[in-house]
């Protein structure tokens, strides 16, 4: 089996940690002689650091904080919600988004909690803000913290594999022999270095959607108008997720992607859904789920059950 097979069969493979899955990437960084794949492969595998690499965009979570708030005479409200319109932009950027810096094997691990997972605020921060922005009559700010869902780490590891796929698939349409061992030394690359730099930045740092061309959906529009129909455990399915991917899209203020979700919901309340609908909502929330400044891990997981399920 070539390397580029290779790759292309641990991506589609859920089983397969993605450390192991970068790890062949890292050889084929190395065949294809591109310094920029080969970095992105190192920070994912070893995590990044806190200075001077700029963070990936789908590892950047939007995420919603509650607080403790404590009163006079013992008074105390728990888990209330924290309105960020209330602090200025460099606050909001502070307590709204959560970087997620950690090495692909624990975003992964993460992924597979059962429990909600916590980040508590930074004392600092809790006095900060108790300090100069009242938010509950009579309260006082004594301790905060953002609940995310393990399935926005989840998410992340299933971009990161996604696009590792889209990369290898681009790169094997320009050279199938692109993964093997130069035979000579002096060899030159096995595809053109700015041919490569342009599928990097189109599947790996910008994540170009490739659903419905590139074998990432199995949606057959072979005839767009041709209508599918979703049996009652599918439909129940998603409700749910439109719901969550809603309800996230809407504390985003994301209104043309609240609207496409009014659509899809529409579709499924009348059971009509044609193969092109679906196709194109699939690959719209895709791209807001993971090109946006904040990943949306309910958009995305809908974008996916679009893709691969219907």
């Amino acid at each position: 089996m070539s390397l580029l097979s290779d790759i292309e069969a641990a991506a589609v493979d859920s089983n397969v940690p993605i450390a192991d899955l970068l790890r062949k990437c890292k050889v084929l960084a190395n065949r294809l002689q591109h310094a920029k794949f080969a970095e992105w492969v190192h920070w994912e595998l070893n995590g990044y650091p806190a200075t001077e690499v700029e963070l990936p965009r789908y590892r950047i979570l939007g995420v919603a904080s509650v607080g403790h708030f404590v009163g006079a005479f013992g008074r105390e409200i728990v888990n209330a919600p924290i309105p960020m319109l209330r602090f200025p932009e460099q606050v909001r950027n502070m307590v709204a988004r959560l970087q997620v810096r950690e090495a692909i094997s624990e975003v992964e691990a993460l992924g597979r909690s059962k429990d909600l997972l916590t980040r508590k605020w930074p004392a600092d921060l809790v006095n900060f803000v108790a300090s100069n922005f009242p938010l509950y009559e009579d309260m006082t700010l004594a301790d905060a913290k953002s609940p995310v869902s393990p399935s926005a780490f989840h998410a992340i590891a299933d971009i990161v594999r996604t696009r590792v796929l889209d990369f290898v698939l681009a790169i094997e349409r320009e050279n199938p022999s692109a993964g093997e061992p130069a035979t000579t030394k002096d060899a030159l690359p096995p595809v053109k270095a700015q041919t490569v730099t342009n599928i990097f930045n189109s599947t790996i740092i910008g994540g170009n959607s490739n659903i419905g061309t590139t074998g990432n959906a199995t949606i057959d529009n072979s005839d767009p108008s041709t209508a599918i129909t979703l049996e009652h455990a599918k439909l129940t399915q998603l409700e749910s997720l439109v719901t969550k991917a809603r309800d996230e899209a809407a504390a985003l203020g994301d209104a043309e992607t609240v609207a496409t979700i009014e659509r899809i919901s529409a579709a499924a309340k009348e059971k009509k859904f044609t193969a092109a609908n679906v196709k194109a909502w699939a690959s719209t929330l895709q791209t807001v789920a993971t090109t946006a400044t904040v990943v949306a891990p309910n958009v995305y997981a809908l974008a996916h059950w679009l893709a691969h399920v219907l």
